[in-house]
This record gives structure tokens, C-alpha cells and sequence, in this order.
């Protein structure tokens, strides 16, 4: 089942080919990436919340953010360490009704103190539906400009 209007089902109808494919999750970047390589991981159905998964889907979900974080640790040697949450409801800050598993990998220094982890998170950032700025895609390479700052391929901007 499928919702019409969904980012998630929307992304999953055209099964990218660079978006990894369970047979009942699939994780594809976030498009406003809080850093480097964030990643989300979903269910294929569209399903709003944790308690709406049957068994067999809850752990696939869950190895697959197994999965994800190794293929990111692989992938990006600075990584030293993950985030991995989920917002359940418009209370707790859901703004896509559609279950995901954010995995943000973190740097050591990302942040002047990472003490309390999530709680602090890229406080900054967290407004990305008020930076007036594009999704980033699938197709998005991170790349250093010649100052050092990180940029996107697709011009929208930092990571």
C-alpha cells in the first residue's frame, strides 16, 4: 500500500538505482542531510508509525540500519559515531507521515559538545522546510571547495 502524495511512496515507486532495496525496506540519503552520508530507512508500505509494522518488517528495518551504518563507516573513514532516531508523530516532529529511521553518522568535532546526543542535534539545522533551498537528490556528491567548506555537486549547498 502505497499513499499518493507521499515523498517516500513516491521515491520507492521509481526504485532509483542508487537506492539500496530490501524486500521490505529500502534506504536512500535524506534530502536535507544534517551530515555527510544521513541516510533514512523505510518501510516499502507506507506505514505512519512504529506499532503499525508487522514483525518480520520490524527486523528487517532494523538490519537494514545495521547495513547502513557499515556501508557508511566503509563508505566515509571520518565517521566516528551515529545518531539513529525516529520521529513518531506530529508531537515528537514526524513532518512525513510515513515511518522512516534517520541514521546520522557523526564526526568527531561535527559539534562544539556532542554531550546529550539527540537531544542537541544540529539545532540549526532542524528548520530545513525554512532554508528556502532545494532537496538534495540521490545524485548529490559531496565535494570540498577550494576553501575547505563542504559542498554539494548540485549546488544547493553545504552539507
Amino acid at each position: 500500500m502505497s499513499m499518493i502524495g507521499c515523498q517516500f511512496c513516491e521515491r520507492i515507486r521509481k526504485v532509483h538505482p542508487n537506492v539500496r532495496s530490501a524486500s521490505k525496506v529500502m534506504s536512500f540519503r535524506d534530502g536535507y542531510p544534517l551530515t555527510p552520508g544521513h541516510t533514512l530507512v523505510v518501510p516499502v508500505l507506507h506505514l505512519p508509525t512504529m506499532g503499525s509494522l508487522a514483525p518480520d518488517s520490524l527486523l528487517e528495518l532494523w538490519t537494514e540500519v545495521q547495513h547502513v551504518t557499515l556501508r557508511l563507516k566503509s563508505n566515509y573513514k571520518d565517521i566516528s559515531g551515529f545518531n539513529i532516531g525516529i520521529n513518531e508523530g506530529a508531537a515528537a516532529g514526524q513532518t512525513i507521515p510515513h515511518l522512516h529511521v534517520h541514521v546520522i553518522p557523526r564526526r568527531l568535532g561535527d559539534v562544539k559538545d556532542p554531550k546529550g546526543g539527540i537531544r542537541w542535534i544540529m539545532a540549526g539545522k532542524a528548520a530545513y522546510w525554512n532554508s528556502g533551498l532545494p532537496p538534495h537528490t540521490d545524485e548529490c556528491e559531496l565535494m570540498v571547495n577550494n576553501k575547505g567548506g563542504r559542498i554539494c555537486s548540485c549546488g544547493v549547498g553545504g552539507f
